[in-house]
């Protein structure tokens, strides 16, 4: 029987689990596909550690909670369309959050997760930082 590792993102967070040991073998064993729904369903967020870098993958991660749809837009850059038609490029560079530093970068702002405080708060503050 294939096993996958599970551990929660933070004990300051209610939400959250990292997992580890996903790989093609533990995919095809119907009870880690159900394992990996119900911490989805428990914890809301999933952090794949050590998973392979691939589209594939991908896909084949996806199809543990639900069926595939293809992107809207057709002008939208795809990986393959023989081995999973509709799915789209995207490209992202991960980064170490052992230390727990949820802080989210990019163009749309920072913001981050803090315990104790709802999300508004926190948003408010860096907004007040900013001006």
């Amino acid at each position: 029987m294939a096993a996958i590792t599970v551990k929660d993102l933070s004990p300051d967070y209610s939400f959250g689990s990292i997992v580890h040991g996903v790989t093609w073998d533990t995919l095809n064993d119907e009870s880690v596909r159900q394992q990996l729904r119900d911490i989805f369903e428990d914890r809301g967020l999933i952090v794949f550690e050590g998973v392979e870098a691939s589209g594939k993958m991908q896909a084949e991660i996806s199809k543990v909670f639900g069926p595939l749809k293809d992107h809207p837009t057709a002008s939208t850059p795809r990986v393959t369309e023989d081995y999973v038609p509709g799915l789209i490029d995207m490209h992202s560079q991960p980064r170490d959050i052992s230390d727990g530093d949820l802080r989210i970068r990019g163009d749309y702002g920072l913001g981050y997760f803090e315990p104790g405080k709802k999300i508004g708060e926190v948003n408010r503050e860096i907004a007040e930082e900013v001006m």
